[in-house]
Formats: C-alpha cells, sequence, structure tokens
C-alpha cells in the first residue's frame, strides 16, 4: 500500500435552523455580513498585509502553518463558535488587499478542475510536482463541484483544485515550466479549468481543454 503522512485540520460548520437562531431579523442583514475593519478592535486590518509580508517564502509559510497547527490542535480544538456566512466562507477578505503581502511579483493562481475518478491521483502529482521543483504553493483550496448543461463549462462531476504562487524574478521562469506541466497532468486525468484563467494556454492545449465541452453540451 501508499505510504502517507499528514498534518492538517478541518474547518466545519453547520448552519442554524430558524428555530435556533435568536435574532434571525438581524443576523440576515446585509451589514451583519459586513466583516469588521479592525483586528482585536484596535489594530487596523489595511495595515495587516504589511506585517504577513515577511512570511510569504518556504521558511515563513511553514512556520505560520505550524503555529495554526499547534493552536487549532490545542487551544482551540472542538471550539464552536457562531461566525457570519461571510466570514466562514470567505477567510481571505479578513485581510484587505490580502494578496500585496506576496510582494512586488504578486502570485499566480492555478486552478484546475478534474473528474472524481482521478482527481486523487491527479492531485497526488500536481503537489509531487511543485515539491519536486521547490515551488510549493502557499495556498491550496479544494472545492466539490457538480457537472452543468453550459456550452463552455468548467464544472466537472468531481472537485477542483487551486494553488496560489509567490512570483519572483527567480522562479518566474521555473513556474512557467512547472504550469506547463501541470497542464499535462490534468489533460492526461480528463480535466480543464476556467475560461478567464486559460490566457497562458497554447492554441493546441487551449482547444483540446474546451472542444470536448462544446461538443458535449451542444448535443439535444
Amino acid at each position: 500500500g501508499r505510504t502517507r503522512a499528514w498534518a492538517g485540520q478541518m474547518h466545519a460548520g453547520d448552519y442554524l435552523a430558524l428555530d435556533e437562531d435568536r435574532v434571525p431579523g438581524q443576523t440576515l442583514r446585509i451589514d451583519s455580513q459586513v466583516l469588521s475593519d479592525t483586528l482585536f478592535g484596535i489594530v487596523p486590518k489595511s495595515i495587516i498585509h504589511l506585517f504577513m509580508r515577511p512570511f510569504m517564502n518556504n521558511p515563513g509559510v511553514w512556520l505560520t502553518n505550524t503555529a495554526k497547527y499547534l493552536m487549532n490542535s490545542t487551544v482551540g480544538n472542538h471550539k464552536r463558535y457562531l461566525q457570519s456566512h461571510v466570514g466562514f466562507n470567505f477567510l481571505l477578505d479578513y485581510v484587505p488587499n490580502w494578496e500585496r503581502a506576496y510582494g512586488k511579483g504578486g502570485l499566480i493562481q492555478y486552478q484546475c478542475f478534474i473528474p472524481k475518478e482521478t482527481a486523487e491521483d491527479a492531485f497526488r502529482e500536481i503537489i509531487r510536482l511543485g515539491q519536486k521543483r521547490k515551488l510549493p504553493n502557499y495556498l491550496g483550496v479544494l472545492k466539490r463541484h457538480r457537472p452543468d448543461k453550459f456550452l463552455l463549462t468548467h464544472a466537472v462531476d468531481g472537485f477542483s483544485f487551486a494553488q496560489d504562487y509567490r512570483v519572483t524574478a527567480a522562479n518566474r521562469a521555473g513556474l512557467k515550466k512547472l504550469t506547463s506541466d501541470l497542464d499535462r497532468v490534468v489533460l492526461d486525468a480528463g480535466g480543464g479549468s476556467i475560461l478567464r484563467r486559460t490566457a497562458r494556454y497554447r492554441g493546441k492545449l487551449f482547444i483540446n481543454l474546451w472542444w470536448k465541452s462544446a461538443l458535449t453540451n451542444s448535443v439535444p
């Protein structure tokens, strides 16, 4: 069998039933979904990205993840609390201009959509390639998806995997090569991407990704 090593936490939530919400009229108001613009009521969130920047590198991200893991596995383990819909679903919005923490080069996001039958092996290979090239992603988001009938669709009966990579002058060429190789993994797994995120694709690859979708969904 395969040897597996993993350290992580599950962040899960349950929606309140109508009879569980003590103030439903207030909870469902738009102004109740607006996130606070300060941290602990003191520090303006608009400057937090400046404190994040020194940690946007391999050692810094490792340190941040380790601290988060230790905190959540001890103090925060099994902790339950009420949170707004926006606060739960859009974690990055807690930090305005969070993308500026990546520095002058910014970041690129590589997102792919893989059928459920091949997703596990494809995602494993995608992560392995990044590690092998010493280009780990600093944020990964995994989502479950269902198919739809739009003519040009990215949706599959499977999963999407989005990864954020920091771009620097030193790694720009390596990232370009990495994402090209990831494209091949995605194609071999029968996957695709979102149309607005395919600007860097070569002509042949673009056709391979979208021709099948167009043909399938154009048949009555």
